[in-house]
């Protein structure tokens, strides 16, 4: 595997909030980034991606191509069980949905979530270490 694709993975792997979908935009590592994606449209065969993206990366391997691509996914993923974490547990503490159905006219149903639930949220808090504001 390319040294740099190896430096890359493991930069993903320590500090994975350089790579998350909100800051990506603005971040160092955007042009690679977008590389990766053109590359990955036109190894798909996406036929919107021409003969030009073929060849962005072209001295790294399909395989290299398609590891950074995967990481950047799963740290996406992460991402967005973070944010549906976040929001059910505000939700689980009346405060974001009674405001929000407030606002609308509405009269605020208690928000609730089980035992299980719960237990399941914070197990896996706890597995993966994520951060979750409340």
């Amino acid at each position: 595997m390319n040294k740099g694709v190896e430096i890359l993975l493991e930069r993903m792997n320590s500090n994975p909030d350089e790579f998350a979908s909100d800051t990506l935009l603005a971040s160092k590592w955007r042009d690679i980034t977008e590389k990766v994606y053109q590359r990955v449209s036109a190894i798909q065969g996406n036929p919107n991606a021409g003969e030009y993206w073929k060849h962005q990366l072209d001295f790294l391997s399909d395989e290299e191509v398609l590891a950074i691509h995967n990481k950047l996914v799963s740290i996406r993923a992460d991402e967005f069980t973070r944010n549906v974490m976040g929001r059910i547990l505000a939700d689980a503490d009346d405060g974001n949905y009674h405001d929000f159905a407030q606002s609308r006219g509405e009269t605020p149903k208690k928000v609730s979530v089980s035992k299980e639930d719960l237990k399941l949220i914070h197990d896996y808090v706890l597995r993966h270490k994520v951060g979750v504001e409340k």
